[in-house]
């Protein structure tokens, strides 16, 4: 059998040579032993063709460059030596393109991430398009490694030590004007003409010589800031000095690779590039043995999975991509959503019920728009082409050509019953009908619908912009191929998709809902905010409990908890009350200055009124103050409030795996990552650990506590949650 062959090369008439990468059967490149071997292959030939004067890398897919390397993380972790082999061949490979004696120049468009702007960096020159689907990182960092094809060695010596530290630390991507900028591209030329303007680009330099690109770069380099901090001594100390102390603020230490990133640049400074190479692997060696690598790699492939449907699901081949979308909602959720999909380049059509609604969505989507644009995200022109997307209205004209619409309005079952008829009447039932609900039924939702099959729930996270998890909703009467569409939309928007069935809170919510109430009542037990807060920070989590109910609103965390607490007839007697009072009183959280904590500008403060409504209801509960409840109590009681909630989601079949739920908490509560998620935790400390500290805070606190029928099984067979392999 013959393989189909990865590389292709050509030859033109003025002697240029164009490598094009083509995985077959892939929609990205992803670049893997066998690309690597047919690419060293191809640069030998090209050693020995005297007619190459310049040779030219680029991808035949569309929208798309390199994606980085082909990684299975059960493979990478398993069998360490096949992965340093597999890191030295790359390392090998690329150093074959520096040292060719013609030049060399990467035409990117699309994205261009880790294995693929180490290529990059590998050649002498580099073209970026200004598509807005061109994005330039290095994001080896997030997996717990570091770039170790050269790219840790080459990225300092291209653009200076503060920038690639920045680069190299963070993971952070780069369009191809901020790449330009900072001197990691060359030239800026136009999407649908790289391949023309790459040959145009290398022309030049086959006639001209290079004398104003390196000009070109050396202004970027002699800036007298540059100059201090990478050509002196105490400059360079005081970058590594400064680099290491925002990491360490960033991630308490908890995550090694960015330390030891910081580690091997700074030993490769100055030395021959090939000593810096091995630097590299030596790094890679000691990063793969870690524990939080290990993590992180476990929640890469779990992204990678994210929104596979389920086997006994059938699908068309192909699901077409959504061409413009419905909004109906012109508040924070509504507006955040439309910007979002107007970012990505779909038209919208917003509607509210008045005016003023709709002005103010408005006014919030151009000001989304006009902070990137200040942040250098956006160019000021690309921000109007993005509103001109825009259109909005008070009625429903405008939404028969929608192919999806999606609701936003208040979270009352009625009024959303009532937009999903008065759409249909006013604009017919064409478009697939999505409800951004974070509790409500999807399924009774769909009664009023004239195409139940054609509802679904996309639950967006707040803020948009900043959470990239959407629980794509299936009711019971919704189609399989809605499922799909569904899916697919999540992933054109640039979201990460996670199916979940029908069932109150859906996952996130529902687990978020446990956790609240457990934080709630360990307050009325006798904690403090700032103690529960503290502690669960010292666990991993961005931000404790009772700064995430201010932040999200008590309002908005009162509605949610008392639908999924009616839907499941939960005890009354275990349901904390604090919240609740704290609702009724109007202190909502930050946006009135007063909830758990109290707010003055940005500075968050203890709330002295709390403790009169403490008294109250502990009063009302016939409640015993119980002093000095430790760390260790409120750190266990929450983390395993979780973990018998989400044994509840799957034993109902909420999401079909543990890898689902420790997705869904990652990504969309902040569940620490270096920690793998929450379920993949409980297998580290043991199952039986789980059951019995579940065990004991029964008998402490309640028959909430009471382990689920499934960590039950699980421990009596000495199994964990991952057992069967599956992520």
């Amino acid at each position: 059998m013959t393989m189909e062959k990865k590389i292709h090369r050509s030859v033109n008439d003025r002697g240029i040579c164009r490598v094009e990468i083509d995985v077959p059967g892939k929609t990205v490149n992803l670049i893997s032993t066998q690309v690597l071997t047919e690419l060293s292959a191809e640069i030998d030939s090209i050693k020995t063709d005297s007619r190459i004067r310049g040779v030219v890398f680029l991808s035949r897919k569309p929208d798309h460059f390199i994606g980085g390397a082909e990684i299975d993380a059960q493979k990478f972790l398993s069998d360490p030596e096949t992965t340093l082999a597999f890191a030295r061949q790359g390392r090998d490979v690329y150093q074959k393109i520096t040292e060719l004696s013609v030049p060399t120049l990467a035409a990117i468009h699309g994205a261009c991430l880790g294995g693929g702007l180490e290529l990059a960096l590998a050649c002498r020159y580099r073209l970026a398009s200004d598509h807005r689907k061109t994005r330039i990182g290095l994001p080896e960092v997030m997996l717990g490694i570091l770039p170790a094809w050269g790219g840790t060695t080459r990225l300092p010596r291209l653009i200076g030590l503060s920038a690639a530290l920045d680069l190299l630390l963070t993971g952070k991507q780069l369009d191809a004007r901020r790449a330009e900028r900072i001197g990691l591209v060359d030239r800026v030329g136009t999407s649908k003409e790289i391949p023309m303007q790459a040959d145009s680009f290398m022309s030049e330099i086959l006639a001209r010589g290079d004398a104003k690109i390196i000009a070109s770069r050396r202004r970027v380099q002699d800036k007298l800031m540059t100059r201090l901090l990478d050509r002196t001594s105490i400059g360079r100390w005081l970058v590594f000095k400064q680099a290491w102390k925002n990491v360490m603020q960033a991630t308490k230490g908890r995550y090694p690779a960015p330390l030891k990133i910081i580690e091997t640049v700074q030993k490769g400074v100055g030395r021959p590039i090939h000593q810096s190479f091995d630097l590299e692997q030596d790094a890679v060696k000691v990063l793969i043995r870690e524990e939080a690598t290990q993590n992180l790699l476990h929640l890469f492939t779990l992204r990678m999975h994210a929104g596979k449907l389920p086997n006994e699901i059938k699908t068309p081949e192909t699901v077409p991509s959504v061409r413009k979308v419905g909004v109906l909602g012109a508040g924070v959720m509504g507006a955040g959503i439309a910007q979002w999909i107007l970012q990505q380049e779909v038209p919208v059509r917003l509607r509210d019920i008045n005016e003023e609604a709709v002005a103010k969505g408005i006014k919030n989507i151009n000001e989304a728009f006009d902070k990137r644009v200040s942040r250098r995200r956006l160019r000021p022109f690309d921000a109007a082409d993005r509103m001109r997307l825009l259109s909005a209205t008070t009625g429903y004209s405008g939404f028969s050509t929608c192919d999806l619409v999606i609701e936003a309005v208040a979270e009352r079952m009625e009024i959303k019953q009532r937009v999903i008829r008065e759409l249909q009447e006013a604009a017919g039932d064409r478009a697939i009908f999505a409800t951004n609900t974070s509790s409500l039924s999807v399924t009774a939702m769909a009664d009023a619908s004239k195409r139940p099959d054609r509802v679904l729930g996309l639950h967006f996270f707040n803020p948009v912009a900043q959470m990239p998890l959407v629980e794509v909703v299936k009711g019971s009467m919704t189609s399989d191929e809605t499922l799909a569409a569904g899916v697919a939309f999540v992933k054109q928007i640039g979201k990460t998709p996670l199916i979940v069935s029908d069932s109150p809170g859906f996952l996130v919510n529902r687990i978020l809902m446990a956790y609240g109430n457990e934080a709630g009542l360990l307050l009325e037990e006798g904690a403090a905010v700032e103690t529960v807060d503290r502690a669960m920070g010292v666990f991993g989590m961005p931000m404790g409990p009772f700064t995430m109910m201010d932040v999200v609103g008590l309002d908005i965390a009162y509605h949610t908890a008392e639908t999924i607490r009616t839907a499941l007839r939960l005890d009354p007697v275990e349901q904390s009350r604090i919240g609740n009072r704290l609702f009724e009183a109007g202190r909502l959280g930050k946006k009135t200055g007063q909830g758990f904590y109290r707010y003055e500008g940005r500075q968050k403060h203890g709330n002295p009124e709390l403790e009169a409504v403490l008294a109250a209801v502990r009063k009302e509960r016939g409640m015993t103050l119980r002093p000095n409840i430790s760390d260790q109590e409120i750190t266990e009681r929450l983390v395993m409030i979780m973990v018998n909630t989400a044994a509840w989601c799957l034993e109902r079949g909420v999401v079909e795996g543990p890898g689902d739920v420790d997705l869904g908490l990652i990504m969309g509560a902040g569940f620490p990552p270096f920690r793998g998620g929450l379920l993949k935790y409980c297998d580290k400390i043991g199952i039986a650990v789980v059951k019995e500290t579940l065990d004991r805070y029964g008998r402490l606190a309640g028959g909430r506590f009471t382990p689920a029928r499934l960590i039950e099984d699980l421990a009596g067979k000495a199994k964990g949650f991952y057992s069967d392999g599956n992520p």
